[in-house]
């Protein structure tokens, strides 16, 4: 019965950007009854308004979040703040089907500062993955855990972390945030992995709504950021993956990308 939620899925959102290909403009407004934003098409054809297909629907066992979103620092050199968030819900534990899930976090300003990003195991004082970053400008940012590693285990929670180094001497000067990923088992995220194989920008968009519907937080998130990657000036693939991001209550980094992409065009 799940892979056959996947057909039908895919197929729904299919029909939507066929509609979203025809040149018509796109604004946004909210669902009064779901909160959620709702799409409205324009231009030549008649006015329609459609709730958006990249739905997010939490898990139904839902864990507690113990989620630090990070705070402002001006322990670094940089003459203004750095705010850092990490991209994950804010009343649960976010859940994936990967076995080498990606992690994203959002950063308020360009910062000049290393950062640093580590994987660990509940109880376990080796970390599983570390990684230095080189100083990043204001937006998302991603680390993919490497393939070689071995996969997270199914029913298992892990948490990472990111610490903007402002002074690798002291590091109780640092910026820091940390949260937790749960790896569960699910037949759609095979089966999109399978699709993925050969996968175009459309096919991406795709899977990020079956996931997103599957309650696969992480892996929803990287399929439409891979979209995003693909096709960076689509307006319309980047209001879906801010969109994606207010559902969980990352209001605050919508707000901040939304002046970015204003500011761009």
């Amino acid at each position: 019965m799940r892979f056959v939620r996947l057909l039908v899925s895919v197929a729904t959102v299919t029909a939507s950007m066929t509609l979203m290909q025809t040149g018509m403009t796109i604004e946004t407004s909210l669902n009064e009854k779901s909160g959620h934003p709702w799409v409205h098409l324009g231009g030549s054809a008649p006015a329609v308004a459609l709730e958006p297909e990249l739905s997010y629907k939490p898990p139904g066992d839902l864990d507690a979040p113990e989620t630090s979103r990070g705070t402002g620092s001006r322990g670094c050199n940089d003459s203004v703040a750095v705010g850092l968030t990490l991209l994950v819900p804010d009343n649960h534990v976010g859940v994936t089907a990967s076995g080498h899930p990606s992690f994203y976090w959002h950063l308020s300003e360009q910062s000049s500062a290393d950062m640093e990003f580590a994987l660990v195991e509940a109880g376990v004082p080796t970390p599983i993955f570390t990684q230095k970053i080189a100083g990043a400008p204001a937006g998302i940012v991603e680390v993919a855990m490497p393939k070689d590693l071995p996969e997270l285990e199914e029913g298992k929670t892990y948490r990472w972390s990111v610490s903007v180094l402002c002074n690798e001497e002291r590091r109780s000067s640092d910026v820091f945030a940390q949260a937790w990923i749960k790896r569960v088992a699910s037949e759609v995220e095979a089966a999109g992995e399978s699709a993925s194989e050969s996968t175009a920008t459309g096919s991406d968009r795709q899977l990020a709504s079956v996931y997103a519907q599957e309650g696969l937080w992480y892996d929803a998130l990287k399929a439409i950021s891979s979209a995003y990657e693909d096709s960076a000036n689509d307006r319309a693939i980047a209001l879906e993956r801010l969109s994606l991001l207010e559902q969980v209550g990352l209001n605050e980094v919508v707000a901040q990308e939304r002046e970015r992409i204003a500011s761009t065009n």
